[in-house]
């Protein structure tokens, strides 16, 4: 698919997604979940470019089996997954030219805190986020081997020590109070959360925002759904959402 002007080609398997009619200059920049890659963000694609948006998608390195075991050592060697993560994510915003909204779904959420923080929020326009971010890091992840991978005790033990040590949880209430505090003056967030969330509590999203600019969050609750499954399971509630929040900080083009 050709490319805009505005968007060179892209690495880590980096895709551009044109709308049928593109409305607005303004592109979504797309971030998915741990264990997703560019085909599991099939529907955010969809939703963004049926509102007239371009979209970005590319790949995270380190989620779930792709080369999970090479040390998680970022470019500033600094250790843990999440650095790794943000410093893709910090060079897909830096090639992607103009006005930006990032959409980031899950654990990734964190790092994408970290790469505005780095990039001192140039040309982010706002910031949407499902299931994420969120603290209580260990215990979410104890979740994620519990109730999605069904891992037995041995197993979960096993891997939630790994885990935390490939992600590195050290210091995180800090961390994100510190990005948070860069650019939550100027960059409006919209939280979505699932009412029935067995991984990610809302209270933990709440805890992770707490510093958040009041006047700038808008937080949403699906009813009746699980992590990440309000763009499949409540589509149109899911949609209108995103529509009320991009018409309030007037970032959408399209008729009511």
């Amino acid at each position: 698919m050709a490319k805009t002007e505005q968007i060179g080609l892209l690495p880590y398997n980096g895709k551009v997604h044109e709308p049928p009619e593109k409305t607005s200059p303004v592109v979504f920049v797309l971030v998915h979940h741990y264990g997703g890659n560019n085909k599991t963000l099939y529907r955010h694609i969809k939703l963004v470019n049926s509102l007239g948006y371009t979209a970005v998608s590319f790949e995270l390195e380190g989620a779930h089996n792709q080369k999970l075991f090479l040390p998680p050592i970022s470019k500033k060697f600094k250790w843990g997954l999440r650095y790794m993560w943000a410093d893709r994510i910090e060079e897909i915003l830096n090639l992607v030219s103009g006005e930006k909204v990032i959409f980031t779904l899950s654990n990734p959420s964190f790092s994408v805190l970290d790469a505005v923080y780095r990039i001192n929020a140039k040309d982010i326009k706002a910031i949407i986020c499902d299931g994420g971010p969120f603290l209580d890091i260990i215990r979410c992840y104890l979740n994620l081997f519990t109730y999605a991978f069904k891992y037995n005790f041995f197993l979960r033990s096993l891997q939630l020590f790994f885990g935390a040590i490939y992600w590195n949880p050290l210091n995180y209430k800090a961390h994100a109070k510190k990005y948070i505090k860069s650019f939550d003056q100027k960059v409006p967030l919209l939280s979505i959360r699932a009412e029935n969330d067995m991984l990610v509590p809302v209270k933990s999203i709440d805890k992770c925002l707490a510093t958040y600019n009041p006047e700038l969050i808008t937080r949403v609750l699906v009813k009746g759904v699980g992590h990440l499954m309000g763009i499949k399971k409540e589509k149109i509630f899911y949609r209108q959402c995103i529509i009320d929040f991009l018409r309030k900080y007037e970032l959408l083009n399209t008729p009511k």
